[in-house]
């Protein structure tokens, strides 16, 4: 299974690939990678499988919770 790493410092809709990160077949590593961007300075993250279903994401989120 492949995995996808979304994140930015803001939301605008439709956004999409816009925002894409980095695919990895480690879910591990894309969570580390997004710990780091939130350090980095990015407001949020979600990391999607395959079917594009949001198996994790930050606390905060640039479009409300």
């Amino acid at each position: 299974m492949k995995y996808y790493l979304f994140a930015a410092n803001f939301y605008y809709a439709r956004g999409g690939v816009n925002d894409f990160v980095k695919s990895s077949a480690s879910f591990k590593e894309l969570q580390q990678l997004a710990k780091q961007k939130l350090s980095d300075g990015e407001d949020w993250y979600h990391i999607c499988d395959e079917n594009m279903n949001i198996l994790e994401k930050s606390e905060e989120q640039a479009y409300g919770n």
